[in-house]
């Protein structure tokens, strides 16, 4: 997850006042809760991959049951069978689809994989990241999705000096406090560290998509997917982006 450069929200920021226009959402579907038992429900109808890794993790989990053994093998089985290639804002659906993923989508995988099992875990968002975090039998193991390799940390002294690199990172920045600038800070610098849900994960899912649309020229789809972000998930960014998006295709819209 990057942040978002886009030529356009130059061009908002411009605007006097706050820079926002009221426009009648795009998106009128109600946004159902984001459940993994639904997402297994429709992939392994279709995905022999995902059915493989199924197969795999049910008979690991009756031999190891909740242990670091289980998320261990969880890691690696799924980069075996699912995972393909990193690429920049891919969803869930690209995962399942041809194996490309990105530290939203794979995390979000892997969060419903250690629900399904009866885990608890920790999803933490970062300015430009997200990974997982979990605790067993008192020693805390840290999931990096991204890294298919060394992804899987255990080493204490290792897991502490890789939060304390994003915790340093969020700072609190006190520059801008008028509400544009606060706007404009929560899109180009966040100061992000804390702990999420996974319905707010797949908020950041749609957002990423967002942002991907947007980069490309789509502005009513990137404003149909931020849309769907808003309602798992009210983040600054998020709602910023959103009515900057609103603002934008009033302007167009009016010309």
């Amino acid at each position: 997850m990057r942040s978002v450069a886009i030529f356009l929200l130059i061009f908002l920021f411009s605007f006097k006042g706050n820079g926002f226009t009221d426009m009648n959402d795009h998106v009128g579907e109600e946004v159902m809760l984001f459940t993994p038992n639904e997402f297994f429900e429709e992939w392994t109808s279709h995905n022999e991959n995902l059915n493989k890794l199924n197969t795999k993790l049910d008979k690991d989990f009756e031999r190891f049951g909740k242990s670091k053994k289980f998320v261990k093998q969880m890691f690696y089985r799924a980069h075996k069978y699912l995972f393909d290639d990193y690429q920049q804002y891919a969803s869930l659906d690209n995962l399942m689809e041809d194996g490309r993923y990105d530290c939203v989508s794979g995390s979000l995988l892997y969060a419903m994989i250690l629900d399904r099992y009866g885990f608890d875990y920790q999803i933490v968002e970062t300015s430009f990241h997200v990974f997982l975090t979990l605790t067993i039998d008192n020693e805390q193991i840290l999931l990096e999705s991204t890294d298919p390799f060394g992804g899987f940390m255990t080493d204490q002294n290792e897991i502490e000096s890789y939060v304390e690199e994003f915790k340093r990172a969020a700072h609190e920045n006190k520059l801008y406090l008028d509400p544009v600038h606060q706007k404009r800070t929560s899109l180009f610098n966040p100061s992000i560290y804390r702990e999420i849900n996974l319905q707010q994960l797949k908020g950041l899912e749609y957002y990423n998509s967002a942002i991907f649309y947007n980069n490309n020229g789509a502005l009513t789809n990137a404003f149909e997917e931020v849309s769907k972000a808003s309602k798992f998930y009210e983040a600054d960014r998020i709602i910023a982006f959103k009515e900057l998006l609103q603002t934008f295709l009033t302007v167009a819209k009016s010309n």
